[in-house]
């Protein structure tokens, strides 16, 4: 997060559900039942752009960017209009200043502002509510941005076979949490995903670890983590990609020792 988000940003309101505060308007999380919402969330708020070569794009703040590059422009301010009314639960409108009265509307002569009940933000503004509403709901700037779409076909390769969705994640952790369905509803996605990961890496220790003890098996690297763990939420989204530098030093020490004899 940029440096003015930060020093407002309240991880602890995460932890409980409560709404993150930014010039005194509430932005709530959203809940897991509410899937349009997130579906929402992921087309208004989580576009990347960094890979795309064209300068006029990638120097437009991202408000610019989806309302004139992403579909239809009357459809998304719809959209970011709908969204933004769900998370604050106050009434949002859409509006732009001309820099220039004496030319036309042009995405060079236009700046937009968006009024959330009697509050204006800003294009930059804007900025500073997606990084809140990403970080909310377990997403960052940094983990959108980081997309590339050669590596997206690897992760894709690497999930062939894998027919988990949603729906039996949802059950699975009903049925070991021995909870309702309305109470996971109720829950916000950042509290489902990492209740769940916590869970998995819970059930991994106790499969795992008197094995490792017993010396039935042996990792090659990194450690079974135990269930009280500091969770890193700060993942790269292409982490599973990557290899441990110890295994990389394994696989490539005929290179390594090379390097020292030349050298």
């Amino acid at each position: 997060m940029n440096e003015e988000i930060t020093k407002l940003y309240s991880p602890t309101n995460d932890l409980f559900a409560l709404p993150q505060i930014y010039k005194t308007i509430s932005f709530y999380p959203i809940k897991v039942k509410d899937q349009i919402e997130q579906n929402l969330l992921y087309k208004i708020f989580a576009q990347h752009k960094e890979y795309i070569t064209k300068k006029e794009i990638i120097k437009l703040t991202y408000l610019k960017f989806i309302l004139y590059y992403f579909g239809d422009t009357k459809k998304v301010q719809e959209d970011i209009i709908k969204i933004l009314e769900h998370i604050t639960k106050k009434k949002v409108k859409i509006g732009y200043v001309l820099f220039d009265r004496t030319q036309d509307v042009s995405i060079e002569n236009i700046m937009f502002k968006i009024m959330i009940d009697d509050i204006s933000f800003d294009e930059q503004e804007f900025d500073n509510i997606r990084e809140i509403v990403l970080q909310q709901n377990g997403l960052s700037v940094d983990y959108v941005e980081a997309y590339r779409p050669d590596l997206e076909k690897k992760m894709e390769f690497f999930s062939f076979g894998n027919d988990v969705d949603f729906v039996d994640e949802i059950f699975t952790f009903a049925v070991q949490m021995r909870l309702g369905m309305e109470e996971i509803g109720n829950m916000t996605v950042y509290q489902l995903n990492n209740m769940v990961e916590r869970l998995f890496v819970g059930k991994n220790y106790d499969m795992l670890k008197p094995l490792e003890v017993s010396g039935q098996i042996k990792l090659k690297s990194g450690e079974i983590k135990p269930y009280l763990y500091h969770m890193n939420n700060k993942k790269g989204r292409y982490d599973q990609l990557l290899i441990p530098q110890d295994q990389w030093m394994d696989r490539n020490k005929d290179l390594m020792e090379s390097s020292k004899i030349k050298n």
